[in-house]
């Protein structure tokens, strides 16, 4: 397991927001033998997903994944298929009592979405214990959790709002030295939801909250590392959300750094990120390609799932985010925009 310390992921090579490959046709996003066809971004999904087109099932990992947050709570919801592992859950992060509910079955049937707007559902002897639905307008997620392996029962329901001009990051990405390692995903902030959730003896009730969707599927190391930082609100009248990432794969082709303003995507280079994994409530810095932000985090949410020699570790820090990003040759000040930053380490 990486030591957890205080980090500073300085990246070397020179990447410009100029740059930054984009996609504009659409097409399959592998080879028929399983290699990536084409790397880079595009504003949506564009690259058709087919899981009959990897060339090495083992390392293939999947997920469909919702956070949803607010100044006081959080809740993340996944459906996953790890290949050894297939496992749905929900966790909730009270910020005020600074702990964490959660609601887990494993190896239960898993059946993902074709793409970022489809169905996945979770299945428990016959009967669907959570489903999430996407299309063009939002997501419905839903949940009924009775017998958990780990954690408390929970039920739930959360309603997503995306506007439909809504851009977001579609990335694919290669693995350096592996002809046939690739990760492709969606990562879209800078929605909203509302809904409630129960688990245990606690509710969590979100109006109007942010919500983020992570959807990947991808061929990846054995033991990768990775950031993902992401935020929205309102800056100067206008809708303001953004991604960033780093950590794994080979960046040459595009970074996963995306700011949207309005409905307009402004696609970034690499940016440097400062941090103390081992206390994720100090501060989070990002420097770097019209980027200069600190997170301030107000609440953590620390640990994971561990199955003996195979773990997923989360470092991670809800709160505010201040500082400037430029766009276009015009600077937005940025005061007190809801974030989230995360360092995750994984053995899978």
């Amino acid at each position: 397991m990486l030591a957890v310390r205080l980090l500073a992921v300085v990246l070397l090579a020179a990447c410009t927001a100029d740059a930054q490959h984009e996609i504009t046709v659409p097409g399959p996003l592998l080879t028929e033998t399983g290699r990536l066809r084409e790397a880079g971004w595009s504003p949506r999904q564009l690259l058709t997903y087919d899981a009959e087109r990897v060339a090495d099932p083992a390392r293939l990992r999947q997920w469909d994944f919702f956070t949803v947050f607010d100044d006081r709570q959080a809740v993340n919801v996944t459906i996953g298929d790890m290949g050894w592992l297939r496992v749905c859950s929900v966790s909730a992060v009270d910020f005020v009592a600074g702990e964490v509910t959660q609601a887990m079955v494993v190896n239960k049937d898993v059946a993902l979405s074709a793409g970022l707007e489809g169905r996945a559902t979770c299945t428990a002897d016959g009967v669907v214990v959570m489903e999430q639905t996407t299309d063009g307008d939002g997501s419905d997620v839903r949940f009924d959790i009775a017998d958990p392996l780990f954690g408390s029962p929970g039920t739930g329901a959360l309603a997503i709002d995306r506007r439909p001009d809504l851009p977001y990051l579609s990335l694919a990405m290669p693995f350096p030295g592996d002809p046939v390692g690739f990760f492709y995903e969606q990562k879209v902030p800078g929605m909203a939801a509302s809904g409630t959730i129960a688990l245990g003896d606690k509710t969590f009730t979100f109006d109007a909250a942010a919500a983020v969707i992570d959807w990947g599927r991808g061929v990846w190391p054995a033991k990768p590392t990775w950031h993902w930082a992401a935020g929205s609100g309102v800056v100067a009248g206008v809708p303001l959300s953004f991604n960033l990432g780093n950590g794994f794969g080979d960046d040459g082709a595009a970074t996963e750094n995306l700011v949207v303003y309005g409905d307009v995507p402004y696609k970034l280079g690499r940016v440097t990120w400062s941090y103390d994994a081992a206390d994720p409530m100090q501060p989070w810095t990002f420097e770097g390609d019209g980027v200069s932000l600190v997170l301030t985090p107000s609440a953590r949410e620390v640990g994971g799932p561990e199955f003996g020699p195979r773990y997923f570790l989360v470092h991670k820090g809800y709160g505010r985010l201040s500082g400037t990003i430029e766009l276009a040759g015009d600077t937005l000040v940025v005061d007190g925009l809801l974030g989230f930053a995360e360092h995750v380490e994984v053995s899978w």
